[in-house]
């Protein structure tokens, strides 16, 4: 994968797999110590010890349409690539949590990328998600169940919705830092 945002697409799809009824995404761009932190909590059916053993191998999947699974295998790799570490806990029947570091400015670390993009894929899902966005000390919310409340019976994918979704997470990002500070 060539973005950080598409493996977040794929790590959140293993919790809307889990059953998870909400999601929360925490990006952390920890620029003044050289880090970013990509954090995934769920509150799905978690896994119990065997299987957190096992999980980040590409052979091991618990899906039933492919015999591999490579999202948590490859966001390994490529933390170890980068200088990081990698971190999975899970409570059967409560949570499951993964911790995804890597030094910021690593030669092989990924873009962001269409973060807006896939937040908004990821909210026309029947999950809640909840994203948090630092860069140093500045910090964007959003908060998917928030805006359909707001919006009550307009449906998420209508175009203008969409398009002011994704301008909105965009704009919002964009501003956590003067681009002079980076």
């Amino acid at each position: 994968m060539t973005e950080i945002s598409l493996y977040m697409l794929d790590l959140v799809q293993n919790s809307i797999l889990a059953k998870a009824s909400v999601v929360t995404i925490t990006m952390n761009e920890d620029i003044t110590h050289n880090r970013l932190v990509l954090t995934i909590s769920d509150n799905g059916k978690g896994m119990d010890e065997a299987t957190l053993q096992q999980v980040t191998s590409p052979f091991y999947t618990t899906r039933t349409t492919r015999k591999v699974g490579l999202g948590l295998a490859f966001m390994k790799e490529l933390c170890d690539a980068c200088s990081g570490s990698f971190q999975i806990t899970s409570i059967p029947n409560q949570e499951t949590m993964l911790e995804a570091v890597m030094q910021y400015d690593h030669i092989d670390r990924p873009e962001l990328g269409q973060i807006a993009e896939s937040l908004y894929s990821l909210m026309l899902q029947e999950v809640r998600i909840i994203y948090h966005h630092y860069r140093n000390n500045y910090h964007f919310r959003i908060d998917s169940e928030e805006i359909r409340t707001i919006l009550g019976d307009v449906s998420l994918a209508q175009y203008d919705v969409m398009r002011w979704i994704k301008e909105y997470i965009t704009e919002q990002i964009a501003q956590l830092t003067p681009m002079e500070e980076l």
